[in-house]
């Protein structure tokens, strides 16, 4: 049997309600069916967490690696803000795009999210793909229009960040795209 984050204690945490059902649970969990449900039930998908910090669509994003895309998809279906902003800066496109996850970067995209959004170091999501070796994420936000020129809070754009963190296929991706090398 699967661990469920103990159903008092994320409940407490993120419901004024321990009884109600508990989107941020059902999220952590895995667990699609109990998302649906709470949705249908009233959750709120934009509620921000203090404890966590987050709205239910960044707790989904961050737990990508291990619960189904169906998730995310329906939590903007129901209307998360896919550009919202964590108590840390971050966005779920730009978190998405540094960890790979390219069915949720995809999701969030045809959800409307802001491709080139800046979190609070200045980083877009194609700055994080880049610096994280994610060349298909890389490629998709690229033919999708992200800005390879945009430059984050200390003056560096992806191809720099890429060469900073020696990420050589991006490197050399980006650099067939641009004659004018970014910062060195």
């Amino acid at each position: 049997m699967r661990y469920r984050w103990g159903v008092w204690g994320i409940a407490a945490l993120f419901s004024t309600n321990a009884l109600a059902c508990d989107l941020f649970s059902a999220i952590i969990d895995g667990d699609a069916v109990a998302v649906d449900r709470c949705i249908q039930a009233g959750g709120e998908v934009n509620k921000h967490s203090a404890m966590a910090g987050a709205s239910p669509l960044i707790i989904a994003v961050n737990h990508s690696d291990r619960i189904s895309p169906r998730i995310v998809a329906a939590l903007i279906k129901a209307g998360a803000d896919v550009n919202y902003s964590d108590d840390y800066g971050t966005v779920p496109l730009t978190q998405a795009a540094k960890k790979g996850y390219m069915a949720v970067v995809q999701l969030l995209v045809e959800g409307g999210a802001d491709i080139d959004i800046k979190g609070q170091d200045g980083h877009t999501p194609l700055m994080e793909a880049a610096m994280s070796d994610q060349l298909e994420v890389v490629q998709f936000l690229i033919a999708q229009g992200a800005d390879i020129h945009l430059q984050d809070a200390s003056g560096q754009d992806a191809l720099a960040r890429a060469r900073g963190w020696k990420r050589e296929r991006v490197v050399r991706y980006l650099e067939s795209l641009s004659p004018a090398p970014g910062p060195q």
